[in-house]
Parts: structure tokens; C-alpha cells; sequence
């Protein structure tokens, strides 16, 4: 029920009931943080997370990545240190082998602008995966560090370890247009359906013609838009 409630975006009512609730597990915590996490609730969740610590009950995976997720929306990235600090504790060096929990410590540090940090738990995670990869390129790329995001893509590309994706590439993209690398930009779409057979969809072209409009290429960006439009047509 708890669960339910938070699901529906009714928090009150999923709070009520765990209060009733005569016996509370990490399962039931865990329900709760993640329902007001993902509800904007983050101050709530961080509360509900404090006292599940205090009554001495063991969070699990789930529980840190909603966590995690509320420090990162509210930029605080002190109590996300507290938090890492608490992760490493606990697990020691395994939690490099554990590709959830420093997905959302990089997003958690890269949401609050501290890159470095999230650039050393990238380096140490022992097999990463297609959300790390795009993790670090746009969140670079939301820092505005348009050359380390793509310098991140080309190294993804050699290692060949991970398939690029759609949301690769808009991360890519991204960074190409707000740092006006522009010849760059071009290239990583024609490379999108040459190289990696994705097809560009509406927000790659989006982007491109931001790219181009930057740099007043208006021509190139209206060709970009008639292109779109015969896609969509078809």
C-alpha cells in the first residue's frame, strides 16, 4: 500500500500508513524514500532516511540510489559525501563492483558541479555500463565541458566495451553545441547512421540546428529542418 500510494503521487497518505505500520523493514523504508525521491520530496526522503539509520535498519542498493537521486536534485552535496562516506563503510572497496550505486554517486557529484570527484569514481568502477557512459558525457557536457564530453565519447568508441544509444548521442551533441564545436557536432551525427547504424530522431535534429544557429549558419540549419520534416513525413 505504501508502494500504491507513492506511486499515485499521494505521499500523504503512503506516510500515514507507514507510520501505522507496527513493524518496519528495509523493504517498507525503502518504499517510502523512493516514492518521495521520485516525487520531488527530497528533503522528505532525506528525513525518512535519517530516522531508518537511527532505528539501526540496513539500507539496501535501492535505498542509497534514491538517496543519492534526492541529494543530487537539491544540490546537496555535503550530505552526498555523508552518504558516500556511509556506502564506503559498509562495503569497503567492493562497491566498485557495483554499477547501480556509483551511477548514482556520479550523477549525485556531477548534478552538483564537482566533476572530479565524479571522474575518479568513473576510473575506479570495474565494468561500466551504458548509463555511466552517458552519465559522465552529459554531464560534462551540463557543466560545460563540451571537449571532455566528447574526449569521454571518442574513448567510449575505442574501448568498444558498450554500444553507443540515443541518449549517447544527445549527450554528445549537447556538449558540441554549448561549446560551439561545431565541425565536431557535425561529424558525431554523421556518424550516428553511418558508423553506428542508429537512425537520428527529432531531438538529434534539434540539437544539430542549435549547433548551427550558434554560429549563424542559417542555411545549413534550415537544410537540417527541411530534412526533419521529410522524416517525420515519411
Amino acid at each position: 500500500m505504501v508502494v500504491a500510494y507513492a506511486s499515485a503521487s499521494q505521499l500523504d497518505d503512503a506516510c500515514s500508513i507507514f507510520s501505522k505500520m507496527s513493524f518496519r523493514n528495509v523493504v517498507s523504508w525503502t518504499a517510502l524514500i523512493t516514492g518521495l525521491a521520485q516525487n520531488g520530496e527530497g528533503e522528505r526522503a532525506l528525513y525518512f532516511f535519517t530516522r531508518m539509520h537511527d532505528e539501526g535498519v540496513i539500507a539496501n542498493d535501492i535505498t542509497y540510489v534514491s538517496v543519492l537521486s534526492a541529494c543530487a536534485d537539491l544540490a546537496l552535496i555535503g550530505r552526498g559525501k555523508q552518504i558516500h562516506s556511509h556506502i564506503i563503510r559498509r562495503r569497503n572497496s567492493s562497491v566498485f563492483d557495483n554499477v547501480l550505486v556509483i551511477n548514482s554517486l556520479i550523477d549525485m557529484y556531477s548534478k552538483c558541479g564537482d566533476m572530479i570527484s565524479s571522474m575518479r569514481l568513473f576510473d575506479r568502477l570495474h565494468k561500466k555500463d551504458i548509463i555511466t557512459w552517458n552519465s559522465i558525457i552529459t554531464d560534462f557536457a551540463q557543466n560545460g565541458h563540451g571537449e571532455a564530453a566528447l574526449g569521454m565519447f571518442e574513448k567510449m568508441v575505442r574501448d568498444n566495451d558498450v554500444r553507443q544509444n540515443d541518449v549517447t548521442f544527445i549527450g554528445v551533441l549537447s556538449a558540441c553545441s554549448h561549446s560551439d564545436l561545431v565541425s565536431e557536432g557535425l561529424r558525431v551525427f554523421d556518424m550516428m547512421e553511418k558508423k553506428f547504424s542508429l537512425i537520428p530522431r527529432s531531438h538529434h535534429f534539434a540539437i544539430l540546428v542549435d549547433l548551427l544557429g550558434r554560429k549563424n549558419r542559417l542555411r545549413e540549419a534550415l537544410e537540417v529542418i527541411e530534412k526533419l520534416l521529410k522524416v517525420v513525413t515519411v
